[in-house]
């Protein structure tokens, strides 16, 4: 799991003092003083980055070419307009949803936005279908193109045929709660997988260097009273 942080930018060097006086608007009993020295290191952050989900299997696959490439411009590029303005935010790391096969399963998926369910390059019989997830595979070659890089690789859930109750969510059974929904012997399987996506991109030219394999593990992504997954 990433975190996001929040940065100010600063333009100047050397420490920066600000003072904070009282008022009636901010009523301290005393001095405040920030000092910001820029030129003490204390942290290093190694990329700039965001992620595809949800929306980009649709954007990526079925917006008009023009439109994509203006999103990936905002998204990836580091260049400037003649008015010295950044054409985009300048990203350094993508992060790509390795999907789990919910999508093909559609309302039987038990996830009730098809926003949320994502194609599997992977079939039931251990073949795979490298024409599938095409949105996001634009964009990955959108953000190489335009110098990203480092992408990442992430994935939600399981193949829903290596999981234990054939679905993408797992079981609000209280016994199965903080387990993984992987089948037992599949271990070796789901990480053939993973390394299987991630030589396919990169020997598609994309800079895969990085894999998440259980995203966000704090999070139980389960069906509700109404049997449906949010």
């Amino acid at each position: 799991m990433l975190i996001t942080v929040c940065l100010g930018i600063l333009t100047s060097c050397s420490p920066t003092v600000k003072a904070v006086t009282p008022s009636p608007e901010n009523p301290v009993s005393e001095t405040l003083y920030a000092v910001v020295n820029t030129n003490q290191e204390k942290q290093t952050i190694h990329s700039f980055g965001a992620s595809d989900c949800w929306g980009i299997k649709f954007i990526g696959k079925n917006w008009p070419l023009a439109k994509r490439n203006q999103i990936a411009d905002l998204l990836f590029s580091k260049d400037v307009d003649g008015n010295g303005n950044p054409k985009g935010i300048g990203l350094s790391m993508w992060r790509i949803n390795v999907g789990a096969g919910s999508f093909e399963q559609g309302e039987a998926s038990n996830i009730s936005s098809e926003w949320r369910r994502e194609e599997c390059f992977q079939n039931a019989d251990g073949s795979y279908n490298w024409d599938k997830q095409a949105g996001n595979r634009w964009f990955a070659n959108a953000a190489k193109v335009r110098g990203v890089n480092n992408l990442l690789l992430f994935s939600i859930a399981v193949p829903v045929h290596l999981s234990k109750n054939g679905l993408a969510t797992g079981s609000p059974d209280a016994s199965e709660l903080g387990k993984i929904n992987l089948q037992p012997d599949k271990f070796s399987a789901y990480a053939a997988f993973l390394a299987d996506v991630a030589q396919f991109y990169t020997k598609s030219g994309m800079p895969v260097n990085y894999i998440s394999p259980v995203n966000e593990t704090n999070w139980n992504w389960i069906t509700g009273a109404k049997g449906k997954a949010s």
